[in-house]
């Protein structure tokens, strides 16, 4: 590329090369052409591309992968199809340093804790090099019980990042692994060229930290995973209470149909203007307080994740853990207390390793007593996305629509929800407004609206 700057002091109206003006006072001037070579095209040193591809283990392209040029001053970034391109001059030495360190929880969650339980316990091993530094957690070139424990904080919202590693690593295309320690060999996380003499290709492996099951979605731009789920759902029960203010309460969770399960996450919300939190007991499945996440106390949260050492299944009725709370309000338990995905997303897993739904019903006797229920969306405001919760008496279709102050539409749901809780999660790319909005949900049977904001 070149600058090219050209001098100009009047109109020439005589052609040759003076200037004069309508009383033919003349004068004469020096045009000149600068020419720049930023880039040193012209010199010495001509030009080569440094280029390549990023892609997960399953060959799709990673998306916002940081790239810099040592050497240089150069930068870029993936695009959608995990492409980058830098145009440098030959002879130089250079490194290409790929980096993404957003998204701690995008494609991770309490399967990949069975997985690599599996894989520890020598029951199931990891099947690849790429999944085993996945599972290295904590990055110490080893995979034991500390990485399980700072996955499951992760997952539990008690931390919102890895202590000792980032998001993502990304190992060198071409590299091929030695060893059965596939992450504890000194793998390149950067491609090297000295003295660059032609174009070069150098691909890179991007490998998303936690995720072992291949659920993450690397052009996500909020988190999120490729998890399918199954049509099944967990459901689990507890009695309806009536409340009185000042009253010490216990809330026993227990399960229907409790079969043939690897493990299950969620959030549990309770209205903190109602309920004071109190305790939390496991009571089966060897659930301790380290399956529990009490850091959002302060906004009505509780997050879970459970996982056994293999299949599991409970005889309906038998309690998986107790909740204490004290009223603060009177009125119904059902009002006061969710099972939903605001913070950490609800699902169970199976013996096929299929995702399931998880679904808190409420029962009075054998008779349960669930309502048509809009809850208040989570988070609220927000900025990345929030997730919008409701309760159906039973299964059925239902449209959910967001729309704008003056009535405008901005998006529409339509599906078919199971009896009970059910979420849908928004991202905030899907919604073209900012500030005070409203969603609707309606079925043939009934309707409501709550009000929602979207912060910048």
């Amino acid at each position: 590329a070149v600058e090219v700057w050209v001098g100009d002091c009047g109109y020439d109206a005589n052609g040759d090369g003076s200037i004069s003006d309508d009383e033919r006072n003349w004068d004469f001037c020096n045009t000149f052409i600068l020419v720049t070579d930023n880039d040193g095209v012209c010199g010495a040193n001509p030009m080569a591309t440094l280029t390549g591809t990023i892609k997960t283990e399953t060959g799709v392209g990673v998306n916002g992968v940081d790239l810099t040029v040592l050497g240089t001053n150069q930068s870029a970034q993936t695009g959608v199809d995990g492409k980058y391109s830098f145009n440098v001059p030959t002879t130089g030495n250079y490194t290409v340093v790929p980096s993404k360190n957003i998204n701690f929880l995008n494609g991770v969650n309490t399967l990949d804790i069975v997985y690599i339980t599996n894989h520890i316990l020598g029951k199931k091993a990891l099947d690849s090099g790429y999944k085993k530094i996945a599972a290295d957690i904590n990055k110490d070139k080893k995979i034991t019980t500390g990485d399980l424990v700072q996955l499951r904080q992760l997952i539990l919202h008690i931390t919102n990042e890895f202590p000792s590693n980032t998001s993502w690593r990304f190992v060198d295309g071409a590299y091929n692994f030695t060893t059965n320690n596939q992450m504890g060999e000194n793998f390149p996380e950067v491609a090297l060229e000295d003295n660059l003499s032609v174009n070069q290709i150098n691909d890179f492996v991007g490998v998303k930290i936690g995720d072992v099951t291949n659920s993450v979605n690397p052009n996500a731009a909020n988190g999120g995973s490729n998890e399918s789920r199954s049509s099944s759902v967990l459901t689990f029960s507890t009695q309806e209470q009536d409340l009185v203010a000042g009253t010490e309460y216990k809330v026993n969770i227990t399960s229907k149909e409790f079969r043939n399960i690897l493990g299950y996450q969620f959030t549990m919300s309770y209205d903190a203007d109602m309920l004071d939190f109190v305790n939390v007991d496991g009571k089966a499945l060897d659930i301790t307080g380290e399956n529990f996440g009490l850091t959002n106390l302060a906004s009505g949260k509780i997050t879970t994740s459970w996982n056994g050492k293999s299949v599991t299944s409970l005889n309906d009725g038998e309690v998986l853990f107790t909740l204490t709370f004290k009223a603060l309000k009177s009125g119904k338990l059902s009002k006061g207390l969710h099972f939903n995905s605001s913070l950490t997303e609800a699902m169970a897993f199976n013996k096929e390793d299929e995702a399931m739904n998880v679904n808190l019903e409420f029962t009075n006797g054998n008779t349960v007593v669930n309502e048509f229920e809009l809850l208040q969306n989570q988070p609220n405001p927000f900025k990345d996305f929030t997730v919008i919760s409701f309760v159906l008496p039973q299964a059925t279709s239902a449209t959910l629509k967001i729309y704008d102050v003056a009535g405008k539409v901005l998006k529409v749901v339509n599906g078919e929800y199971a009896k009970g809780m059910n979420n849908v999660k928004v991202d905030r790319s899907e919604i073209p407004a900012t500030g005070v909005l409203y969603y609707q949900l309606d079925t043939d049977t009934d309707s409501a609206v709550k009000k929602m904001i979207i912060v910048e």
